[in-house]
């Protein structure tokens, strides 16, 4: 299934791939693409790459148009096609949990190797279809410093990821039309959600240095209205709780009030997912449940906001 968790904005209309192109025409997302160069907007949509099979889906609420299907070459240009009827010009590619992945990432085994080998087959699929000319949609890393338990030493095995993807991805000549530029490098988005993002940030990277100079890095993180992360320029992830004795009349409100400005740059927005809990009495209001990384509003929002595929 295609996830949507947040859409990502930048600049203030209709997107590129919305420009439905007559056969034969040269995709307008061919060649490289630098955002701050774009006059319209540029709209991106969380991706979610590492089905294998029917035991992928076994907490799934419903069956895709696809079947269970294994995240490969196929059902990826599948994806893509539907992208672009969408609109969609950039995808966020969830590498966000990797520092909690067991066995660690490191050993490049288990679940991690399966997503490094399915983030392989995800660019061979773009680079396909970019070498012949077609639709594909830029591609941005989502990675993970903090959005569930602290973990130790986080910005150096952080650095740690950011060279092993530099060294797969980064650095090979062939991809490099396949990324979402900004400020002329590859963007970034690191989630960092603890409960005073604003105060712990500059304290954990004055520790570790972040090895970054590569990337423009957009910093993210969840609950704005709780943390008030905005004020110090990070993107949202999700935000917002809708009290279950008053869903209808907030939901309105509630998506009104998504749309955030990057405070470092006039061409950024963010509109992002309203965030909830979900048991078998329906939508909760309480704070605690919206703020819980490994059980709350993500997880639940992941397989309840979905687009067929």
């Amino acid at each position: 299934m295609l996830i949507i968790a947040l859409l990502l904005l930048l600049h203030l209309r209709p997107g590129l791939a919305q420009m439905m192109l007559p056969s034969g025409v040269q995709s307008p997302n061919q060649g490289r693409l630098e955002a701050t160069q774009v006059s319209g907007s540029l709209i991106g949509i969380q991706y979610e790459h590492w089905f294998e099979g029917p035991s992928s889906w076994r907490t799934a609420e419903a069956v895709p148009v696809l079947g269970k299907y294994t995240t490969n070459e196929t059902t990826i240009s599948t994806h893509f096609s539907q992208f672009r009827q969408l609109g969609i010009d950039w995808l966020l590619i969830d590498w966000s949990n990797m520092l909690w992945t067991k066995p660690d990432w490191e050993l490049h085994s288990g679940e991690t190797r399966d997503l490094e080998a399915k983030t392989e087959v995800l660019f061979q699929t773009a680079l396909h279809l970019h070498d012949k000319g077609k639709y594909a949609p830029k591609l941005v890393f989502m990675i993970g410093l903090q959005n569930g338990p602290p973990v130790p030493n986080g910005v150096r095995r952080l650095n740690g990821e950011l060279e092993w993807l530099e060294t797969n991805f980064l650095n090979r000549p062939e991809y490099q039309d396949l990324w979402l530029y900004e400020e002329r490098k590859p963007l970034l988005v690191i989630i960092y959600w603890p409960p005073n993002p604003c105060e712990r940030l500059p304290q954990d990277l004055a520790h570790d240095h972040l090895n970054a100079e590569r990337w423009t890095v957009r910093w993210m993180s969840a609950q704005l209205q709780d943390n008030h992360a905005d004020q110090c320029g990070m993107w949202s992830l999700m935000d917002r709780v809708i009290p279950r004795s008053s869903v209808p009349a907030k939901l309105e409100s509630c998506f009104r009030q998504q749309a955030k400005i990057y405070t470092g740059s006039p061409v950024e927005r963010v509109h992002r997912a309203a965030g909830w809990s979900w048991d078998s009495r329906g939508l909760l209001g309480t704070t605690r449940a919206n703020t819980a990384p490994a059980t709350g509003p993500f997880n639940r929002l992941r397989r309840r906001v979905q687009l067929p595929a």
